[in-house]
């Protein structure tokens, strides 16, 4: 799924199911510079779908999600929120997505750049691979409720 695909289906699913998104954005929409600073930050590149998630819709509370946030205010600030994994989180891996179960979403990365596909990672199984190709795919399924 790309943006504009996502673009469509969050209009549908949110005329479908309003109650999800009644309250605002809980963050703002990343500007390049917040996206810039980030990646600086944690020497990677994000994944592209992944920017283009934060400047369209920003980060924080989505539908029944949490997304790791571009804005250096919040407590969802992904730079923040790695620093607070590191501890136990592997290296080569980009977190998204905190599942309150103990278990994050995350993107693979080569030191340089994020990787689009999607895995899950908890302490018992390690990082494993999922279906979504990228973080809109994630969304689509998990954002709106119908896991």
């Amino acid at each position: 799924m790309n943006l504009q695909e996502f673009r469509t289906f969050d209009a549908e699913a949110r005329r479908a199911k309003p109650k999800l998104f009644m309250l605002p954005a809980s963050e703002p929409r990343a500007s390049d510079a917040d996206i810039v600073l980030v990646e600086s930050e944690i020497g990677v590149r994000l994944p592209e779908s992944y920017r283009e998630f934060l400047k369209e819709f920003g980060g924080g509370d989505f539908g029944l999600v949490t997304v790791l946030s571009a804005n250096s205010d919040s407590e969802w600030y992904l730079p923040f929120k790695m620093s607070e994994y590191g501890s136990y989180l592997p290296g080569g891996v980009i977190p998204f997505c905190d599942d309150f179960t103990g278990g994050l979403y995350v993107f693979k990365h080569d030191g340089v750049r994020g990787q689009e596909r999607v895995h899950y990672w908890t302490h018992e199984t390690g990082v494993t691979e999922t279906e979504f190709d990228n973080v809109f795919g994630f969304l689509a399924r998990f954002g709106y409720g119908d896991s």
